[in-house]
């Protein structure tokens, strides 16, 4: 058995090895698609892309890909990232987050959509997002004007830092430092919501970010009071999101049907004729939850899914 996985695990790399081309032409269907069901990963847009790359290696491999669950998977990714985008589209305006409009007119109406409602919005599926959309986000926060609701945007990206690039990663994070240790008092909105954002991102905080909030701290002990009361509230926060449902695996047809609800739903139920920007966000914010969640379960489909099931595509 040991050296049976042991040819097993040469083959699975020389598929993914430099000679792909003629290895995994040679290899048993059932065999290929075992190789493919490992390529998936966290990331939606990297699964993609190593599933087209596996299919490119033959005109064979792609056959039997496209034929397994795996194909199946790879369409059902591929139109959860269609979904995804069309939401990115409908809450992040090309030209940059509005403000809110104290002047020349108020919102009394409550219609407006501040930039961290659009940002929460889209959240669950910016790891659907290429990495140029999501310097886009970046760019678009730090280009609001300096204060409260530029620092609110920049918390409600806190539990999607890990979805980001390095560089604008610590963008946000720069800034969200400079808020926290800037001169003034300390109930500013904009110094508490940078002080949740580096609090809920302390893991993620490098040597050089947390030299510079305890040196702070240091010069003003208000400060280090407020980062611990901002530590308990983020901690609380990703403990409950540690307890929200898992991916369960469902049939094909059940994955086709959410998926297909999805689509309507950003067809029908989001047009700006009917619904304030507001109401857009609310909306839409239910939607991309439900295509996080499609990703997680279809993964978990087919990673439980037994060698050689027959498959119904869920692309149709």
């Amino acid at each position: 058995m040991l050296e049976d996985g042991q040819k097993m695990q040469e083959r699975e790399l020389s598929v993914l090895g430099g000679d792909k081309t003629e290895s995994a032409a040679t290899l048993p269907n059932d065999i290929l698609v075992e190789v493919a069901k490992h390529l998936p990963t966290d990331d939606p847009v990297e699964t993609a892309a190593n599933l087209t790359s596996f299919k490119l290696a033959s005109p064979s491999v792609r056959a039997s890909v496209d034929q397994s669950d795996v194909g199946t998977f790879h369409r059902s990714v591929n139109r959860l990232g269609a979904s995804s985008k069309a939401l990115y589209d409908l809450a992040v305006p090309r030209n940059g987050f509005a403000e809110y409009p104290n002047y020349p007119e108020p919102d009394p109406a409550g219609e407006f959509a501040l930039a961290s409602q659009r940002i929460r919005t889209i959240g669950p599926t910016l790891k659907f997002q290429s990495p140029a959309r999501k310097t886009a986000i970046v760019n678009h926060i730090l280009n609001m004007s300096e204060g409260g609701e530029q620092a609110e945007a920049i918390m409600s990206m806190t539990s999607h830092l890990s979805d980001l690039e390095r560089a604008d990663k610590r963008r946000l994070i720069d800034r969200a430092i400079e808020y926290f240790k800037v001169d003034g008092p300390i109930n500013y909105d904009s110094r508490h919501y940078a002080a949740y954002a580096i609090a809920a991102a302390h893991n993620q905080l490098e040597l050089e970010h947390k030299s510079q909030i305890f040196d702070a701290m240091a010069k003003r002990p208000q400060l280090a009071r407020l980062y611990a009361d901002e530590r308990i509230h983020a901690q609380e926060h990703l403990g409950l999101a540690s307890t929200s449902e898992g991916p369960h695996e469902r049939s094909n047809k059940q994955l086709a049907t959410d998926i297909l609800q999805i689509e309507q739903k950003i067809r029908t139920e989001l047009l700006p004729e009917t619904l304030s920007a507001h109401d857009q966000m609310v909306k839409a914010e239910g939607i991309a939850g439900s295509i996080e969640k499609a990703y997680r379960d279809a993964r978990a489909n087919l990673t439980r899914a037994p060698r050689g099931r027959s498959n119904s595509d869920l692309s149709r």
